[in-house]
């Protein structure tokens, strides 16, 4: 438990809390767990690939850019959008309707 408060910034209670909700959802907890596993093994969809670095001197280019406050993409000044679109985001996708009261 004392890495897990040091490493994560936490208090004795907030892992205390943590550990009791684990322990009576536990069920719950492990599906959800597995699901993240199975999906952490799967390779990212092609839209998160569009927006990777491909090497490691464009991504210490990003990271220095950022740091700067400058545009991510600046070592492909090719791409035309720092952040690709999403393909169930589209200008296509209808707006959202929502009525208050």
């Amino acid at each position: 438990m004392f890495s897990v408060l040091h490493e994560l910034d936490l208090s004795e209670e907030q892992v205390r809390v943590a550990l009791e909700y684990i322990n009576a959802h536990r069920d719950e907890v492990e599906a959800q767990y597995e699901t993240i596993l199975k999906r952490a093994g799967q390779p990212n969809p092609d839209w998160v690939e569009a927006g990777s670095a491909k090497t490691w001197d464009e991504l210490r280019h990003r990271i220095d850019a950022r740091s700067r406050g400058g545009n991510r993409d600046v070592a492909d000044p090719s791409r035309s959008s720092s952040i690709p679109s999403h393909p169930e985001l589209s200008a296509e996708s209808p707006p959202l309707n929502v009525s208050f009261g």
